[in-house]
């Protein structure tokens, strides 16, 4: 993959709706292909008061998957698949149309109840990726709040992770990582 972009602009209701703009790039090594797909984090554990988590204890954010195209012309239908790990897979493609070359995937959907609320302030604490292993060239996250943002955070990894390359605070911040 050549490039992620995803857009994140928060509502007041605790909400997100997100704009992905992937540019894939399907090369000849990697066999036929119909299209990709794109996991998204659905439910995430959750870690009390004193820093245990516990498997059965998560927070679910609902998905409402709003609109698929392609300014490449490559095939949008979707099938949408509840996975183990706590994401919802997207299949984009058609399974009777083959791509080849850099295709464009602009992705858009809402996310519920992924603020975390605090009595003064509120937290957008999300993964974009869980168990994802295709290589990104440049990945770009922006956030947009009702009150822009303040503090910020970005890492890539699990745990506690690797900083990112980018992490920058404002009325939208800004987060990029490359070679992810």
């Amino acid at each position: 993959m050549s490039s992620f972009t995803a857009a994140y602009v928060l509502d007041k209701d605790g909400g997100a709706t997100v704009t992905e703009t992937i540019d894939y790039v399907f090369g000849t090594s990697s066999g036929v292909k119909h299209g990709i797909f794109r996991n998204i984090v659905t439910r995430q554990q959750i870690t009390d008061d004193s820093g245990k988590t516990s498997s059965d204890t998560y927070r679910y954010y609902a998905l409402d998957l709003e609109n698929v195209t392609s300014p490449t012309g490559a095939p949008t239908a979707t099938k949408l698949t509840d996975q183990a790990d706590g994401t919802t897979q997207i299949r984009i493609g058609d399974p009777d149309v083959t791509v080849s070359g850099t295709q464009t995937y602009v992705v858009t959907y809402h996310l519920a109840n992924v603020m975390n609320p605090f009595p003064d302030h509120a937290e957008f604490f999300y993964n974009v990726f869980r168990g994802d292993s295709v290589p990104k060239d440049t990945v770009k996250v922006t956030v947009t709040g009702p009150g822009g943002v303040t503090e910020v955070n970005c890492v890539r990894g699990s745990g506690q992770g690797k900083p990112g390359d980018l992490a920058q605070a404002g009325k939208t911040a800004v987060f990029q990582v490359d070679n992810l």
